[in-house]
């Protein structure tokens, strides 16, 4: 493998990690706050 592609393929891995973890925090706040607000709609709205 060369390593560019490798480079692109931790970044993705990344990006992929971050927005699973933006996701589950949201989802925490849903679940806390009750049903959707607005607070907690633009992070999901985002990925």
């Amino acid at each position: 493998m060369n390593y560019r592609k490798h480079v692109l393929l931790e970044e993705e891995k990344a990006e992929i990690l971050t927005r699973h973890n933006v996701l589950r925090t949201s989802l925490a706040d849903c679940s806390l706050s009750g049903p959707l607000t607005a607070r907690s709609m633009p992070n999901l709205v985002s990925i």
